[in-house]
């Protein structure tokens, strides 16, 4: 394997390549959590969620609807919303992220029901500020919004597929990223990795 010394002066992307191959590695082929998370960590991956849902998704009909105030940043984690069968669904924190960072809110929430939607809330904190880049990876449709600003949006249910922000200047100090995410014919599911340009 690539000395992590080594990787740290490559290229941005050849250094990011290795790291996913790395996270593989020890997802599974020598399984090693505590590896595996550092390097999730060292990508970029956002590591703090909280989740809600299912809301409808039928016929791909809810990723047009906003369920929760998706431009209200001051609502963002907080209240509760009716479900479909009558019950009250919360934001949570799920007890375990995933190695990868790469989150499914259905598995999470204990739900493996396609064809419904979820939100993942997200806290990111930058020490310096500066320019970064903020990369999605997904399966399903997508949209996300930073500090209650639009960031990118994709309502094609795809099974896998990325995306790369323009720079942002982020500014110093704590942010939060809504992620909505939603599939007709699979578990949806993403990995939210925030680069510096």
């Amino acid at each position: 394997l690539a000395d992590k010394e080594i990787m740290r002066n490559m290229p941005r992307s050849a250094r990011r390549e290795g790291l996913r191959f790395l996270l593989d590695y020890y997802r599974y082929y020598s399984p090693n959590a505590g590896e595996a998370r550092s390097c999730a960590s060292e990508l970029g991956a956002i590591a703090s969620w909280k989740v809600i849902g299912p809301f409808p998704n039928a016929s791909a009909s809810g990723f047009s609807v906003d369920y929760i105030g998706e431009t209200s940043l001051k609502g963002w984690g907080i209240g509760d919303f009716a479900a479909r069968d009558g019950r009250k669904l919360r934001w949570t924190a799920p007890d375990i992220l995933p190695l990868a960072g790469y989150l499914r809110p259905e598995s999470c929430l204990g739900y493996e029901r396609w064809g419904s939607l979820f939100y993942a809330l997200g806290a990111i904190s930058s020490e310096k500020g500066g320019a970064v880049r903020i990369r999605a990876e997904h399966r399903g449709a997508i949209a996300a919004w930073l500090d209650g600003e639009p960031l990118f949006s994709d309502a094609e249910d795809r099974k896998d597929a990325e995306f790369l922000s323009k720079p942002i200047a982020l500014a110093k100090g704590d942010h939060q990223i809504l992620v909505k995410i939603a599939s007709e014919e699979s578990v949806a599911g993403f990995r939210i990795t925030v680069e510096p340009d």
